[in-house]
Order: C-alpha cells, then structure tokens, then sequence
C-alpha cells in the first residue's frame, strides 16, 4: 500500500508499507517526514547464483532550499532497500538530485548520475555540475564520484569557447 497525494498529474509517497504474506507481518519503509519521489526495483542476476532484488528510492527528506517545505525542488537522495523495505541505505550524497542510473551486472554495480549543487545558491540548476558515482551492489554505501576534481579541471580546460 502506498500513501500518496497528487502534484500536477504527479504522484508521490510520503510512505509506503511492505507486508509479508507468509506471517502477516507489516512494516513501513520511512520514520521521518519525506517525499518518496520514485522508486524502481532492481535485479542483480549473478551466474551460478539466485539472483539479487533491490528498490532504488529517489527520497526528499530535507529542505535544501530553504523555503519550509518539502518538494522537487530539493535534493532527491537516493536509497536502496532490500525487497522487503529493511536495510534501508543512503547511496547518494547529501545536497544532490538523481538523474538517472543504470545497473551494470558484470560489475554488480550502480552507476548514478547525479546533479550537484554546485555553487551553493542552494538550488539546482543547468549551472550546477553533473557527476557520476558508483555503487557496489554487494556493500551498499554513499558512492563514490568517478569524474575526479583533476579530471574535471582538465576537461574544462580543453573545452572550445
């Protein structure tokens, strides 16, 4: 089941409660305040193994712009639980917006882009930067950024004006 209310033919989850059909038992995902703004579900298929499912959460829990509310505006941090809702683990930095993402099976890893606010005005525009960040599937923590501060300086470098 899942709370929601509707935002411009939009819809988003403020929670969302798993129940397990074998005991009855119920839980929810959040014990906060938040916005779920999406969530996708994720198979890692290993050879020789069963395979892994994971839900990948694009969750608003903080209002990075300051305005006194919750909404697209702010970072959306990304999550992973496992498929019952437990383990529930932040994957993406604070202050940054999921773009996009792709599961890569070979390497049992999620890579993520994401939008940082990058000049601090605490708004995230097409001035900020993009990066991408890796996450390993099997140790799910805040992933790492790809492009390195050197790298990024080198490629700004050699960009024609």
């Amino acid at each position: 089941r899942l709370y929601s209310y509707e935002n411009r033919h939009n819809y988003y989850y403020n929670n969302i409660i798993f129940y397990r059909k074998k005991d009855g038992k119920t839980n929810i995902l959040l014990n906060k305040k938040a916005i779920i703004n999406g969530f996708d579900l994720l198979e890692e298929k290993k050879a020789g193994k069963s395979s892994s499912r994971y839900w990948l959460y694009q969750i608003i829990d903080s209002d990075t712009n300051g305005d006194q509310k919750l909404d697209t505006q702010d970072a959306k941090i990304g999550y992973l639980s496992d498929l019952s809702g437990n383990n529930l683990q932040q994957i993406t930095p604070n202050n940054s917006q999921i773009l996009n993402w792709t599961l890569v099976q070979s390497a049992g890893t999620i890579f993520i882009k994401i939008l940082k606010d990058s000049d601090n005005d605490r708004k995230f525009t097409q001035k900020d930067e993009t990066n991408f960040i890796r996450v390993n599937l099997d140790k799910p923590v805040i992933g790492s950024e790809i492009i390195s501060d050197e790298i990024e300086q080198k490629i700004k470098s050699l960009l024609v004006k």
